[in-house]
């Protein structure tokens, strides 16, 4: 079980992860959410040589919504290795959980 005290914050990780954000506005959430799909559509037979996966930052008035939507999608597209983390969605690419 994770345990703040002796867990490395998710936070402090660093490299090449694709990052959206989702802030509460209609019109740029619909788009970086096409965005997303885009990115995930077989998400787990891509090669992503460039990126360790995708980090999705949802901003304060970013609607719930959008957040159920996107976790609707991992399931369809059959996505299991992401971890919900204070305000971020990480998403790893399979490939990389392996290195």
């Amino acid at each position: 079980m994770w345990n703040p005290k002796d867990s490395l914050d998710l936070t402090s990780i660093s490299g090449p992860y694709h990052e959206f954000c989702i802030t509460g506005n209609k019109e740029k959430d619909n788009t970086n959410i096409n965005k997303i799909k885009d990115y995930l559509f077989n998400f787990n037979l891509k090669k992503d040589t460039i990126g360790f996966g995708l980090n999705i930052v949802f901003e304060d008035n970013s609607n719930y919504g959008n957040y159920i939507e996107i976790l609707n999608y991992l399931v369809k597209e059959k996505i299991k290795c992401f971890v919900p983390y204070q305000n971020n969605l990480w998403i790893y690419s399979k490939r990389n959980l392996t290195r």
